[in-house]
């Protein structure tokens, strides 16, 4: 619930959003709700309501847009690692452990969960990403659709970095200098101190 307690000549606008105030030198606000802009024209004293729903369209043009991504440097690993059996036309980097590495790299990257955006982990396949026969990747419109109508919150691990806490009374964001390795982690506290692996830190 959004509710503007002042307006001044469609500049400076001062509004309350989920019990919180917020003040603005323009009256259209773009960094409270991410990827949302509202543009505020005019004084509204009572509660107003804005809906926000994820665009599937717009959605699926993202993924696609991976697949494109993912295969374009799933080939350019192959032509860099071809190795040619009748003639003397190998690849910059026949043969090469960095090549290899890079390959196992990508695979385990396409196979290992996405963590951090809820109790539950996300998978590439979620998204409707799928590995076809001769290794490329596909879009799979089922996969896509299943996920998209049951859990659509899962697609933004596509877009953004977050911090998630599983305790609602929690608050977790991550810094710059932070050592703390991206995915899931267990946290503990005892006697005011949070503990982590084999470090901890007072709170």
């Amino acid at each position: 619930m959004a509710q503007v307690t002042s307006f001044k000549q469609a500049v400076d606008a001062t509004f309350d959003l989920n019990g919180q105030s917020y003040s603005r030198s323009s009256n259209k606000i773009s960094d409270i709700i991410a990827g949302v802009e509202v543009e505020l024209l005019s004084r509204r004293p009572q509660a107003q309501s804005t809906t926000i729903t994820k665009s599937s369209e717009n959605i699926q043009k993202t993924v696609e847009t991976l697949i494109a991504d993912l295969n374009a440097y799933k080939s350019d690993l192959n032509k860099l690692g071809f190795i040619d059996e009748v003639g003397d036309e190998n690849g910059e980097l026949a043969h090469s452990s960095f090549l290899r590495n890079a390959k196992r790299k990508l695979t385990n990257f396409m196979t290992a969960p996405i963590a951090g955006f809820g109790d539950n982990n996300i998978y590439f396949v979620d998204f409707g990403i799928k590995t076809a026969k001769d290794g490329s990747y596909v879009f799979d419109q089922t996969s896509f659709d299943r996920t998209f109508t049951n859990s659509p919150e899962k697609f933004d691990a596509l877009t953004e970095d977050k911090a998630y806490a599983s305790d609602p009374d929690v608050f977790v964001y991550a810094t710059a200098d932070s050592a703390v390795p991206a995915g899931k982690h267990t946290f503990t506290d005892s006697n005011d101190r949070l503990s982590y692996g084999a470090s901890s830190v007072k709170i």
